[in-house]
This record gives structure tokens, sequence and C-alpha cells, in this order.
């Protein structure tokens, strides 16, 4: 799919390597300076960014070649869990019982007038 070399970035402390193809990394203006102009990173051909966490890293590297971004849902949202769908649900059944209750108590409650 892509015949552009091949770049390893560097990052982090732990130096975690990142193999990118030069071709999308260039879409970005930091790395296109740094590989094109009068850089190490452009005699080396190699990137390293001892300072950036390489998990935040990955999602730019995703996004540089999906050309997208779906950000990460809180853990909060991602494990809630959605009722089923349909008939018979639970609270379905919890508001027919309910509704059936009252009318038996204001049955109860006119008898209890008479």
């Amino acid at each position: 799919r892509h015949q552009s070399p091949i770049i390893p970035v560097r990052c982090g402390p732990e130096a975690e390597t990142f193999y990118v193809h030069r071709d999308i990394l260039t879409k970005s203006e930091f790395f296109k300076n740094a590989l094109n102009g009068r850089f190490r990173e452009a005699d080396e051909q190699a990137v390293d960014l001892p300072e950036e966490d390489a998990a935040l890293f990955s999602f730019v590297v995703a996004y540089l070649y999906e050309e997208k971004f779906s950000p990460i849902k809180p853990a909060a949202d991602a494990l809630v869990v959605e009722p089923p769908k349909g008939k018979g649900r639970e609270g379905e059944e919890d508001n027919e019982e309910s509704e059936s209750g009252s009318g038996s108590e204001i049955g109860n409650s006119s008898s209890d007038d008479s």
C-alpha cells in the first residue's frame, strides 16, 4: 500500500520504537521539516522524541495513517451495561405490575369507604 521508506520514531524514556512510512509521517509539518531540513533527523532518517509519551504517540500514528480520530470513551461510559431491547424488558414488567397494583389499591380503598 505504501511504497515509501520506513522511518523509526523512538518515543519516551524507554525509546519505544514505531516504524512509520515516510510519506505518512511527512503529512505532519513537524516531521516533514525534521526529515527534509538541516537536522540530524534528516541525515539519519530517524526521529527521537524522548519526552513524548509512547502510548499517546500510537494515537498520532493511527491518526496519520487513517486520517480520522476516534476518541477513547471514558471507562465509566464503556462499562455501562445497556438494558436489553425488545419485549419483556425488566423495566416494562415493573411498570405493568405497579399499574395493576395501583388499580387494586384504588378498588380496595373505595370498598373501605362504603
